[in-house]
Order: C-alpha cells, then sequence, then structure tokens
C-alpha cells in the first residue's frame, strides 16, 4: 500500500534507539523525510543515521538536542525547515522512565517526569500546529503513549503512568481543536518491545518466556511492528483518523 509519505518531513523524539529507530527506519523506507533527535550517544546516533542514508540516501538527518531545552525545540524544527523546507509529521517518542515507590518519590522526579512525558510533547505539538497553520498545509502530530496510561502502573511508574494518561487526554483534546485544520492528532500505546532496554531487564531466559504468557499474542514484539502501525497513522491513508488511540499491546489491552 503507497502510504502518501514521498517529500513528507517527519520530526522524531527520541529516534535513535528503541521503538523511535524502529519508527524513523520506516518512515524513510516509505519516502518520508526524518528529523532524528536525540540527546545522548552521538556516536552510535551518528553511525545509525550514516547506515540509514546509506539504505535510503538524503532520507535522514540527525538533531542532537535535550526537548526540556525550550532553545533545543526551537532548533529542532529550525532543521527540519533548513534540511527539508519544513515539516509535516511529528512523533513525540521521547520519554522519561523512572522508578520510584509513590511514597518515597521525591517531588522533583514527579515532576520531571510530566514536564518531559507530557509538558514537552504539547510545546513541541503547538509549534507544529502553528507552523503547519501558518503555513496553510496538513499534518499529522502521534504521540506515543502506554498500557500503564489507560490501565495505570502496577507499581514504582505512577508518574509515568500519570504523564501517559495525560498525554492521551492531550492527544483527544489537540485532535479536536484542529481538525478543521486538516491536521490528525493520535496516540499509539505499545505493549512490551524487544528493546535494548527491555531485553537487558529479563535475567535470563525463563524471564522473557513468563512475560510472553502475559500477552494474549503470547509474544513480546518486534519494535518494528508496532513501527509499522505508527507511520501509518501519520500517513495519508490515515487521514480519516483522529483522536484515537491504537492499541498495540498483543492484547494486553483486553485483560
Amino acid at each position: 500500500m503507497e502510504l502518501g509519505l514521498s517529500g513528507k518531513t517527519a520530526v522524531v523524539t527520541g529516534g535513535a534507539k528503541g521503538f523511535g529507530r524502529a519508527v524513523c527506519r520506516v518512515l524513510a523506507e516509505e519516502g518520508a523525510n526524518v528529523v532524528m533527535n536525540y540527546r545522548s550517544g552521538k556516536d552510535e546516533a551518528e553511525a545509525l543515521i550514516r547506515q540509514m542514508n546509506q539504505e535510503c540516501p538524503g532520507k535522514v538527518f540527525g538533531f542532537q538536542g535535550d526537548m526540556m531545552e525550550e532553545s533545543d525545540r526551537k532548533g529542532l524544527f529550525l532543521a527540519a525547515c533548513e534540511q527539508f523546507g519544513g515539516a509535516d509529521i511529528l512523533v513525540n517518542n521521547a520519554a522519561s522512565w523512572t522508578t520510584s515507590m509513590a511514597a518515597k518519590m521525591p517531588e522533583e522526579d514527579f515532576r520531571r517526569v510530566l514536564e518531559m512525558n507530557l509538558t514537552v510533547p504539547f510545546l513541541l505539538s503547538q509549534k507544529l500546529i502553528c507552523h503547519l497553520t501558518e503555513s496553510g498545509k496538513k499534518g499529522s502530530i502521534l504521540n506515543v503513549v502506554s498500557k500503564a496510561g489507560i490501565m495505570g502502573s502496577k507499581r514504582n511508574h505512577s508518574h509515568y503512568a500519570s504523564s501517559k494518561a495525560g498525554l492521551i487526554g492531550l492527544t483527544k483534546s489537540l485532535a479536536r481543536e484542529t481538525a478543521e485544520y486538516g491536521i490528525t492528532v493520535n496516540a499509539i500505546a505499545p505493549g512490551y518491545m524487544k528493546t535494548d532496554m527491555l531485553m537487558k531487564s529479563f535475567k535470563d531466559k525463563k524471564d522473557e518466556e513468563e512475560q510472553n504468557k502475559k500477552i494474549p499474542i503470547g509474544r513480546i514484539a518486534d519494535p518494528r511492528e508496532v513501527a509499522n502501525a505508527a507511520v501509518f497513522l501519520v500517513s495519508e491513508r490515515a487521514s480519516y483518523f483522529t483522536g484515537i488511540t491504537f492499541d498495540a499491546t498483543g492484547g494486553m489491552l483486553m485483560c
């Protein structure tokens, strides 16, 4: 299926690792220009960008910056304008995920997670919406949320779950405000994916097998499987969908 992404420019935060990396790769393969934001791991990120540009020549530009900083948020969109003439798509993927029981959680930790996972996506979305409406272009925003934002966290991540629940509410609110301008705003809620961070958390193969039993489909997703759905949601083929949260958990939200 042709997704209509050729010539479009997507800005992806947290694009050098895990799910963000898979999203950037699929976007580039589908013909989109990609501005890949990353905060740390410069050598690894630049090696990845070189590799992706060998596979999809001239499609990926890297921007190192901390999205908690307004100057870096401005720089991210400036890079999109300078490199590709503007931006059409925003994928709010970067997030903070720390661990602490609520009773012992420092207030600063709670505030920081909410700022990174909710305030930053709002501010970046605001920039894209202004850019699109001023230029008279249509576009798409995709917020990466979590099953924790729908079901709540089991323990140790109340701040993370709260931020993602807020991001789902923001998705619906922005969708209502921007629909008349031809801008869609959706969310995707991944479950467990075979990212480096998750796989390193398993003590052994038995840990992974126990996790698989909790997923109705019976296995942890490859990030690319979920990235395929994410890229569809920002494509012209999904132009009639807005305000939705796409369940990409392998059926866990049914439980």
